[in-house]
């Protein structure tokens, strides 16, 4: 498997927050009970560390 990584974009939200969405139904990865906005989780978190992994295998 071939991953590069990037930047987290305000254009990758949609796919972002349907990951985020699935690790709050789990109860493990935050104690938010709805999934924020853009605007809201990028006020919300450090720009550094915001990484996006991409999978380059075709």
């Amino acid at each position: 498997m071939e991953l590069s990584y990037r930047p987290i974009l305000k254009e990758d939200w949609l796919t972002v927050a349907e990951i985020y969405k699935e690790g709050m139904d789990t109860g493990n990865a935050t104690f938010q009970q709805q999934v924020p906005s853009w605007d809201e989780w990028d006020q919300g978190h450090l720009k550094s560390c915001r990484i996006l992994a991409i999978n380059n295998q075709k």
